[in-house]
């Protein structure tokens, strides 16, 4: 039977994704996956509901095939809007204050 991977295809132990490729940000054993994802999800759910909602509307444009160049300008838009939202600035004003003690 062949190999159905390419030949120039490695097989490489999961560390080298975590360190190196970008694509993965963590490597967990099976049993544990569930249990890493709900904490990385309360860890997101922290972050401001608008940015959360900016994000996810540019997934789904790149799922939804949008240019890449329409994705960059969304980006930016996104970017902006969140910098100057009344949360951020209330955030980096506690955040300055907390610095200060």
């Amino acid at each position: 039977m062949p190999n159905p991977r390419p030949p120039d295809t490695r097989i490489l132990p999961r560390s080298h994704y975590v360190k190196w490729s970008g694509l993965v940000n963590h490597a967990v054993p099976l049993d544990k996956l569930m249990e890493r994802a709900r904490e990385m999800a309360a860890k997101i759910a922290e972050n401001s509901p608008f940015s959360i909602n900016m994000i996810k509307r540019g997934l789904n444009m790149a799922r939804d095939g949008v240019s890449l160049d329409a994705l960059m300008d969304y980006e930016t838009e996104a970017c902006l809007a969140c910098v100057f939202t009344k949360e951020r600035q209330e955030s980096l004003k506690e955040f300055e204050e907390r610095k200060r003690e």
